[in-house]
């Protein structure tokens, strides 16, 4: 009897979880099929910031520290500009 309750439990659970799963993948699903056709190639607020701090370490063909405008998210925005200094010059040559 213990041995048929336990089975019992244990497909439940597998019930909730596989029900769980498909509600989550529905979901991003959606987000992403919304996010695809609304999506527009302009950047705002803390994205565009990071691109524009990116973009300040090259001033003049070369790279310096000293362009940096305030110190918020630093580590991200130099690793977007490095990233996009040189996948720039790649694309060019």
């Amino acid at each position: 009897m213990f041995v048929k309750l336990k089975v019992l439990v244990r497909e439940t659970k597998l019930k909730e979880s596989k029900a769980k799963l498909l509600t989550w993948l529905i979901c991003t699903l959606l987000c992403f099929l919304i996010q695809n056709l609304f999506a527009t190639d302009e950047l705002i607020g803390d994205a565009a910031d990071y691109w524009a701090i990116g973009e300040s370490f090259w001033k003049d063909d070369g790279f310096t520290l000293l362009n940096i405008w305030g110190f918020r998210g630093y580590v991200f925005p130099l690793f977007l500009g490095v990233c996009n200094h040189y996948i720039d010059r790649k694309s060019v040559v």
